[in-house]
């Protein structure tokens, strides 16, 4: 049995500021995340980059600058990447199964937008039976009129904890 980093829609358009305003916290919410990376390479755990594909003339409509994985991740060539156009990363059965083929039971969750697909994979592992962290400083979103980021934020964790996700913040799971 393995663990795996599932790196979540960390897309130029949601933490660059090029084309619209980042995620909230998006400096704190991209160095936790790279903590995390480097901590999963360091235990010899897989680091997955999900990446969304928006459709014809969206921002994220694949090959648009603002759809790139962002360039700050400290990601390598040999990380594989997986595409998806729902919120559930796990609808791209490829997903599925290179977790099968590397007896991955274990998932830890970061990424944009926390509301949105954070949210939506998270629930997506649970469903799927695995063991899923959810990194409770390690997702971020612009929230909305009616709530702020940073409660959209912890209303997320509390839900998906109440769903099965165990929530913990980066420093819990860094060694």
């Amino acid at each position: 049995m393995s663990k795996a980093l599932l790196v979540v829609d960390v897309q130029d358009l949601m933490f660059s500021g090029k084309l619209v305003p980042p995620v909230a916290e998006h400096q704190s919410v991209l160095r936790k995340i790279n903590w995390l990376i480097e901590n999963a390479r360091g235990q010899n755990q897989p680091v997955i980059f999900i990446q969304h594909d928006g459709a014809k003339g969206e921002f994220l409509e694949p090959g648009n600058p603002a759809w790139e994985l962002f360039s700050d991740l400290k990601r390598i060539p040999s990380d594989p990447v997986f595409n998806k156009s729902e919120g559930n990363a796990f609808s791209n059965p490829e997903l599925g199964a290179y977790f099968e083929s590397h007896n991955i039971q274990d998932v830890v969750v970061v990424g944009c937008a926390s509301e949105q697909c954070v949210a939506a994979t998270t629930a997506g592992a649970i469903e799927r039976g695995l063991n899923t962290v959810l990194v409770s400083d390690a997702h971020g979103t612009w929230g909305t009129q009616e709530t702020p980021p940073d409660e959209m934020v912890a209303q997320q964790n509390e839900l998906l904890g109440k769903a099965g996700a165990s929530v913990q913040a980066t420093k819990e799971l860094v060694a």
